[in-house]
Order: structure tokens, then sequence, then C-alpha cells
């Protein structure tokens, strides 16, 4: 069953140019996510993988409604997302943040923070609720003894495990992980990111991952869509992204990425220059021009938008040389 469907998705925002511009009614519009599509089925990791200021966090906010988007249609099983309240969503779409400093009351004990979440989306009696919090501590490795203690006890990972407890607490369908395990060391990265896989197979969730972390992607997902200045530029399986990348932005992401076999050759493509500015970038032609190693004159002017690559409908490309 597909879970989250995004269709033509924007988030704009008008930007003011100083006070001069201001006194003209002068605006400006920064496109941070300029009309994407994906979809994500039960039991299916989906990553938005990019650089930083790509887009990829305010495309899962303004998905989920976090953020109000601009234009685009979003239909959360099989439903117009609209047509969910806001508590119905957020018992069916939970999020997990980068920093649960900011998102764990310092003041209440990790035991209570999850409590507090199965009381109010009524998932177990009353009764019911201590065990529930005791099991789900156990699932992501705490000692349910711990309980009592403030967020301030914790470790930053142990306070992420925390976070993926609570997240399961209202019994979601979807959960979305925005650069969770980013800031922590390898070693936790990988218990945590195992323990997420271990979780979201056993309950069959729907996974949204973020991330600008190749080797990440590659570990945990199904899919991928490749972001670019606020659009998907590539999107397939996850061994269609690694084995066969065909837009020139995905070859040179890979080719910058680490690969542990010594034996293996792989030469860097080197991008010149920086991302441009999002800010009134025009809608004619690929946004990647101005870096690409095999820009024409006709991409600055051609349409574009995602194509099955060789046929093939799994694996969609935006680039008209593909």
């Amino acid at each position: 069953m597909t879970l989250l469907d995004v269709d033509g998705l924007k988030k704009h925002f008008t930007v003011d140019s100083g006070f001069l511009s201001g006194l003209l009614g002068e605006t400006r519009t920064l496109k941070a996510v300029d009309g994407i599509d994906f979809s994500v089925d039960a039991g299916e990791a989906f990553t938005l993988v990019g650089e930083s200021g790509c887009g990829k966090s305010t495309a899962i906010l303004s998905a989920l409604r976090h953020q109000q988007p601009t234009a685009g249609k979003v239909r959360f099983k099989g439903q117009d997302i609209e047509m969910y309240s806001k508590r119905a969503l957020r018992g069916e779409a939970q999020l997990i943040y980068q920093d649960q400093q900011d998102t764990l009351n310092p003041k209440m004990s990790v035991g209570e923070a999850i409590a507090e979440a199965i009381r109010f989306h009524d998932v177990v009696p009353p009764e019911e609720v201590d065990a529930r919090v005791d099991d789900l501590l156990e699932r992501v490795g705490i000692s349910p003894a711990e309980k009592y203690q403030e967020p301030s006890a914790f470790s930053g990972g142990q306070k992420q495990r925390i976070a993926i407890a609570r997240a399961l607490a209202v019994e979601p369908s979807l959960l979305v992980a925005d650069e969770p395990v980013s800031g922590l060391d390898v070693s936790v990265q990988a218990q945590i990111l195992n323990r997420l896989m271990d979780l979201q197979e056993e309950f069959g969730l729907g996974l949204v991952y973020v991330t600008h972390n190749l080797g990440i992607a590659r570990k945990i997902s199904d899919t991928i869509g490749v972001m670019y200045l606020g659009r998907i530029v590539e999107y397939g399986d996850v061994d269609d992204i690694f084995e066969d990348p065909q837009h020139p932005y995905t070859q040179a992401l890979l080719s910058a990425n680490p690969v542990p076999d010594p034996a293996v050759d792989r030469d860097r493509i080197v991008l010149e220059g920086n991302m441009p500015d999002p800010i009134d970038v025009d809608d004619r032609g690929c946004p990647f021009v101005p870096r690409c190693p095999e820009a024409t004159a006709e991409c600055e002017t051609a349409e574009m938008g995602l194509k099955p690559f060789e046929g093939d409908r799994g694996h969609l490309v935006d680039c008209i040389h593909r």
C-alpha cells in the first residue's frame, strides 16, 4: 500500500531584499522546493539525498504539513492529506529530528516523554502505559530502569534511541528521519541505523530518510531521490542509483564517495563552483548547467522533468542527454 504520494510539491519563500526594495514593493523568491514527486510504500525505505541546502528537509516538512506548501498535491494512504487533522496525521507519521536536545523536554523524564505521547494518542489503556514505555525502551536498547532520568543524563546516541522509542509509541505507519545520526560517532551511527532498520522491518513501517551521506543512503534505502537546488534530478532503486547513475550530478556525488576497497579505481568528478543561489532561479532549462561538465546551449532552455531512463519507469532522470 502506498503511504505517502507527493506530486508537484513546491515550497517557495518570499525574501526581503532590503529597505529600498521593500518601499518599491520589489520581492524575490527563494525556491527551496520546486516541483518534486515521490512516493513511499508500507515497508519501503526511501531516502532523499543531496548537499546541504538543496531542500531535503523543507520538502519533508512541507509534505507532512509542518510547513504549508506553496503548491502540489500530497496524499496519505490514498486520501488528500488536507483531510487529516493535525492530531491524526501526527499519529500516522512521526518525525525524528537531528538534534534531540531541541525536542526532548529537559525537565521531563524520558519515560514520561514517551508516556505522554502514548496517552495523547490513546494507544493503550491507562493501566498499560508503563508497560508499553518499558517495552519501547527495551526495543531501542535502553534499560527501562533509566526511564526516570532526564535527557541530560544520556549521550547523544542514547537520546536518538529514546527519540525513536517515542516516535514508535504512537504506532505510526510512517517514520521520517531527518539526519538523525549526523554528528554522532561512526560506531554509534551504525548501531542506531541497524536498530532503526530492524524496527522498520518488524513493524512494517514506511521510512523516509533525509541525509547528505551516501554511505548511509546505500545502507538504509530501497529507493533514492537525489536532490539538487530544490528538484529531484534522479530517482530509482538503490542499485540503479549506485551501480548505474545517469545524472551528471549523481555521478559527481558518487565519485566523491569513499570506497573501502583499495583495488577499486574511481575517477573523481570535480564540479566547478558552488551550488547557485536558489533565489530567483530561472524556470527555464536545467539548474545544474553552471556546474555540469556535459552542459550544452540546449540545456539552458530545455523543458526539464524526470523521464524514464531507457524505458525503465523505475529509474527516472532529469537530463535531456539521457
